[in-house]
């Protein structure tokens, strides 16, 4: 889980945001968003997304995203009905960052996201230290069991 606060959130509903230009559909979740485009808009979504979020993600092509290992080992086949469902256009947030729709929708108010892509090369795994509790205080208070981070 990563703490997606309030100046790491970007919203594609924004008054003049350009992340919707050219889409028809806005699918995954924050961190990791799937963008369905409009016949023929592919390429310059691709190039609006690229430049908007900058460093704050990786944003690749259906086709990148599958030849770079996001979806399989490397070289790995992605089925057609698997490759269909993926989005035109791929971005995976990195550090803190997230992609967020705030019209109609409850997940641009959540505080948390689902963590981030391990480094290339490495598994991920727990990190070193001692472990400490993660269960928020109201959850105790209501009798929900300590969780602790490995």
């Amino acid at each position: 889980m990563v703490n997606v606060g309030p100046d790491d959130r970007i919203d594609a509903d924004a008054e003049g945001s350009p992340l919707r230009d050219g889409v028809a559909l806005l699918g995954g979740e924050p961190r990791a968003r799937h963008v369905y485009t409009r016949p023929g808009a592919a390429d310059d979504v691709l190039a609006t997304w690229r430049e908007v979020l900058g460093e704050r993600a990786w944003v690749m092509s259906r086709e990148e995203a599958i030849k770079d290992g996001l979806f399989g080992p490397v070289g790995s086949p992605v089925s057609d009905a698997v490759a269909a469902r993926i989005g035109d256009v791929v971005a995976a947030c990195v550090g803190t960052w997230a992609v967020i729709c705030t019209k109609g929708r409850a997940a641009g108010v959540l505080a948390g996201g689902h963590a981030r892509l391990a480094d290339p090369g490495r598994a991920a795994r727990p990190a070193a230290g001692p472990r400490r509790p993660v269960t928020p205080p109201v959850l105790g208070r209501l009798g929900y069991p300590r969780i602790t981070a490995l």
